[in-house]
C-alpha cells in the first residue's frame, strides 16, 4: 500500500466529516443560546473557535485512533478542514475574504487537530477470543498418526 494511499485512507475522512459535524453542532447549539440570550453578542467569536476546536479534537482522535503518524495525520487534516472551510466560505459568499475570522479559525482547527493527534495515538486493543469450543487444532500439542499406525 503506497504511503499517500496509506495517509487519506477511510478514516482519515470519517475524521474530516466529524470535524464538520462537530463543529456544526456546536455552533448551533451557540446560536440557540445567543438567541435565548444566554450567552452575550460579544460571545460570537468564541462560540466559532471553540467549535472549530472541538471539531478538530474529535475529529483527529476518530481519525488516528490506533495508527502510527498522528503528528502526521494532525496536520493533514487541519489543511484539509481549513482548506474546505475556506472553500466552502468562497463558495457561498463569492469572497476570498474570511472577514477576520480566518485567522482565529485556523489557529483553533490547528490547535484542535494537534491535540486529537496527542490524545487519539493509542496503541490498538488486542481482541480476546471468543469463549466456547476451540478446534482440535488448537488444543495444545497432540500426537500425530501416521497413516500406517491408524489401520
Amino acid at each position: 500500500m503506497s504511503k499517500l494511499r496509506k495517509i487519506l485512507g477511510k478514516k482519515t475522512w470519517i475524521g474530516l466529516v466529524v470535524i464538520f459535524l462537530t463543529s456544526l453542532a456546536i455552533n448551533a447549539i451557540c446560536s440557540l443560546l445567543l438567541i435565548k440570550g444566554v450567552l452575550q453578542e460579544t460571545s460570537v467569536n468564541g462560540c466559532v473557535y471553540a467549535a472549530w476546536g472541538i471539531g478538530g479534537l474529535l475529529g483527529t482522535c476518530v481519525a488516528v485512533r490506533g495508527k502510527d503518524g498522528a503528528l502526521l495525520h494532525g496536520i493533514l487534516l487541519t489543511v484539509l478542514s481549513f482548506g474546505l472551510a475556506w472553500l466552502l466560505g468562497f463558495l457561498i459568499f463569492n469572497t476570498t475574504n474570511l472577514d477576520g475570522y480566518g485567522c482565529g479559525v485556523a489557529i483553533s482547527i490547528g490547535a484542535g487537530c494537534l491535540g486529537g493527534s496527542l490524545l487519539g495515538s493509542g496503541k490498538k486493543q488486542k481482541r480476546n477470543r471468543a469463549a466456547g469450543k476451540r478446534k482440535a487444532s488448537y488444543r495444545g500439542k497432540q500426537k500425530i498418526h501416521s497413516k500406517n499406525e491408524r489401520k
